[in-house]
């Protein structure tokens, strides 16, 4: 029962860590691409 438990412990933690790492990993490109047109256009000047 106790390892039931845990498990079901473990498997809803990963989960919802999951579900975080996806939704953050949408706004990745947009900082990227943010701070990279900046400091290319840094470049260019």
């Amino acid at each position: 029962m106790q390892v039931a438990d845990r498990w079901h412990l473990m498997e809803n933690a990963s989960a919802a860590f999951l579900d975080v790492v996806r939704k953050s990993m949408l706004a990745i490109p947009t900082v990227i691409g943010a701070k990279t047109n900046k400091s290319w256009t840094t470049h260019l000047r």
